[in-house]
Formats: structure tokens, C-alpha cells, sequence
């Protein structure tokens, strides 16, 4: 039996105070079961309002989408801190302490190892299967483009979709012409606008360029002798054209590509703006794809998704709940003892998983289908509940965090790495 699994101070309080309601050490109302089920709601309820509402103003306001992380984090970190702490209750005992952290890491690192395998072969599957993608395995494709650079810019959203935008871009504001980069989902994109004159894009890169052109841009032949090298061409006036470097199978897209627009009535060269804060590059730029994105997103899980999650669900959730169903059972127990002190019979689990543990998992599932992603509310999200009953059980394993936090980072971490590799 883990430590978690044992009776908390409270409930030994109420168990020694079972024949005596007006003794001086009776039960606090706060661990009544209808008391934890009010206090638990109230909790889950404010918590994914709130995350809610950060997730929806996110959507109009360009500064809290580039803080959603540390927000959401806050909101899972700070409602359970404030309220623990207005309870004076003890934070060991909701397993937020690292005093047991290397024994949490090891039971972490284990589950990622014993669940390597299957979740390769099940993820395979749903991507196949389910998404109809195509597997394409390379280790080049651990190679991803910068983060900076993904999304959309919103001046190349005003200019090609003008009505889906609050601000349009008049067409004398692209001057002598003007250049967008930036990368969605696995591609790189180039939009490229033109004012009053013709512009030519120069391309260079590391291996064999094959972009897709959509738009009236067209693409020179002048480099035919040099495969790694392109000038893709727009000549009509107020026109705009899309250049796309998507994967095919066994053609990965280059690792490097230069940059360099001009235009050519002028002859002076193009800025080039990058991602969705529209960086401004001039001159020649270049980008690379690399494996920094690893050890960001790495740092990101642990920091900003696994712990505050955890630190919500399994620590402060899966406790609480724990009081609820031990009290309950307490309270049986002590009506069945009369004057008698109350001996429990320890609860049942189906296949390890308590009680609490389940409904955690489905509250875990409910917070995850809730929260839109990219405005749309997506039910399969709802297949966290699976992992979620593994992080419980290690919580309750281990009686701390660490455990649940490592693996839950390390499983979010596999969906990531193995993503690139479907196209």
C-alpha cells in the first residue's frame, strides 16, 4: 500500500471522532463528502471558464496568444494553489512535493519505455487508418523549420482574404513589392505581392528545389543547369502569387533555403516578412531547419502543459476526490459500527484504477474536448481519458507528481516526434 492510499489526517480525525460528534476533535465540514463534491465542481468549473476565456480573447488579442501557455498554466497552478492554501491543507499529501522526485523520474521514464511500442504501432494506425496519411520515415524529418515562423502573417491574410480580415491592405501599401515567409503545418510557404512594377524572387538552396506555384508567378529557367537554384517571377502589377515547398514522399524539402526579392523596375531589393509577428528581414535571408524545436518543446511540456495539468488533476482533483469516496465509505462504515469504532473495508478497484482516478480521467477528457482548438471543438480529444488513468495510477503509485508530470510530457513528446513523419 502506497502512503496515497492511506487516510489522510482528516479522515483519521473523523474516524477517531466517529462515536462523539461533539467531541473537540470532530470532522471539519470541509471533508463532508457533499462539501468536497461542491468544492470540486465549483473548482473544475471556475478553472476551465477560465481557461476558456483566455483561449476565445486569444483569438482577438494578438499579445494573450503569444502568452496562451503561461496564462493557461497559471490558471491550472494558481486556483488550487490559492484554494490549498486558504485551506491550510498539506501540500505533501496532494503529492505536490519533490521530496520522492527521483523515484517519480525512474517510474516516469519506465512507463515511457514499457508504452514506446504500442503507442508507435496504435499511433501508426490512426494516422493510416483513421487520417488517411501516408508514412514516410526519415530522420530528416526531425528537422523542422523555426517556430518563430509558423502561422499565417495577417498582412498576407488582408491581401488574399480581405474579407475574412478586420484591417484590409490597400494595394499602394505593397510599394514596390512585398514578401511574406512563414510555414503551415509541415510546408514552407512564400507569398509574394507586387505593386506597380514586376518582381523576381531568388531562391537557393541545399538541394533540388520542386516549389508548387499558385498565383500568375512563374518560374524561370535561366538556373535549368542548377536544380538547387530557382528565379520564380511576377510580372503583372497588383498581382500576388503563393510558392509552396511541401514533402513528397522520398523528396524532403531542403534544410536551407536563401531568400532574396527584388523588384525589377527599381532594382531595389524586397523586405521579406516572417511569420505571424511579421518579422522584417532584408537583404538576402536565410532559413534552416534544425532540431532546436526538440529541446523548446521538451522544456515547454514539462513546464507549461505537464506540471500545471498535473498539478491540477492529480494533485489537487485526484485528492480531493479521494477524501469524497474514503468519507463516504467512512460514513458507512461508521453506521454499520454504531458505538463501535468504524473498521473500513478498503475500496474496490477495476483492473488497479480507484475511483477517483476514473472520474479524474473523465473530467480530464471533458477539459480537453471543452477548450477549441483553432475555433473548433474536436471529440477526439477525448482519447486523453486513456493516459490520463495511466498518470493517476502513478500518482497513486508513487504518492507525488513527478511521475505522472514526466510521463505525461514524454507521451505529448512521442505524439510530436512521430507526427512528422505522416504526411
Amino acid at each position: 500500500m502506497s502512503d496515497f492510499d492511506k487516510l489522510s489526517p482528516a479522515e483519521e480525525a473523523d474516524l477517531s471522532a466517529s462515536s462523539d460528534e461533539s467531541a473537540p476533535g470532530a470532522p471539519s465540514k470541509l471533508m463532508e463528502p457533499k462539501t468536497i463534491a461542491r468544492e470540486v465542481s465549483l473548482i473544475f468549473v471556475l478553472s476551465l471558464l477560465l481557461v476558456l476565456g483566455v483561449v476565445l480573447l486569444g483569438n482577438v488579442v494578438p499579445l494573450v496568444q503569444q502568452n496562451l501557455y503561461v496564462l493557461v498554466a497559471s490558471i491550472f497552478v494558481g486556483v488550487p494553489y490559492f484554494w490549498l492554501r486558504h485551506l491550510r491543507a498539506d501540500f505533501d499529501h496532494f503529492g505536490l512535493t519533490y521530496a520522492r522526485a527521483g523515484r517519480g523520474i525512474l517510474w516516469g521514464l519506465l512507463f515511457t519505455a514499457l508504452t514506446l511500442g504500442p503507442f508507435a504501432i496504435g499511433y501508426a494506425v490512426w494516422q493510416q487508418q483513421i487520417l488517411g496519411n501516408e508514412l514516410d520515415f526519415s530522420s530528416d524529418n526531425f528537422y523542422q523549420w523555426p517556430l518563430e515562423i509558423k502561422g499565417r502573417p495577417a498582412g498576407w491574410d488582408a491581401l488574399t482574404n480581405p474579407a475574412n480580415t478586420s484591417a484590409q491592405t490597400p494595394t499602394t501599401a505593397i510599394g514596390n513589392g512585398r514578401v511574406w515567409l512563414w510555414t503551415q503545418g509541415s510546408t514552407l510557404r512564400i507569398g509574394v505581392a507586387s505593386g506597380s512594377g514586376p518582381v523576381d524572387l531568388y531562391l537557393q538552396a541545399n538541394r533540388t528545389l520542386a516549389p508548387d506555384i499558385r498565383g500568375p508567378a512563374k518560374l524561370m529557367r535561366e538556373h535549368s543547369a542548377d536544380a538547387n537554384r530557382a528565379t520564380i517571377r511576377l510580372d503583372q502589377a497588383n498581382a500576388h502569387s503563393e510558392i509552396i515547398f511541401k514533402h513528397r514522399k522520398g523528396e524532403p524539402v531542403p534544410k536551407m533555403l536563401k531568400v532574396h526579392a527584388k523588384n525589377l523596375d527599381t532594382g531595389d531589393s524586397i523586405a521579406v516578412f516572417q511569420g505571424p509577428k511579421e518579422a522584417r528581414g532584408s537583404g538576402i535571408l536565410t532559413v534552416k531547419r534544425g532540431l532546436g524545436w526538440v529541446l523548446l518543446w521538451l522544456l515547454t511540456e514539462i513546464m507549461f502543459i505537464a506540471l500545471p495539468e498535473e498539478f491540477f488533476y492529480r494533485g489537487y482533483l485526484l485528492t480531493r476526490l479521494k477524501h469524497f469516496f474514503d468519507m463516504r465509505v467512512l460514513r458507512r462504515a461508521k453506521s454499520a459500527a454504531g458505538d463501535d469504532k468504524p473498521s473500513p473495508k478498503p475500496r474496490r478497484r477495476i483492473l488497479g484504477i480507484s475511483a477517483e482516478n476514473l472520474t479524474v480521467s473523465l473530467l480530464f477528457a471533458v477539459g480537453h474536448v471543452l477548450i477549441p482548438i483553432g475555433g473548433v471543438l474536436l471529440i477526439s480529444r477525448a482519447s486523453v481519458f486513456f493516459p490520463s488513468l495511466a498518470f493517476g495510477w502513478l500518482r497513486e503509485r508513487t504518492d507525488s507528481i513527478v511521475a505522472p508530470v514526466v510521463y505525461h510530457a514524454a507521451a505529448n513528446m512521442m505524439v510530436l516526434l512521430a507526427a512528422p513523419h505522416f504526411f
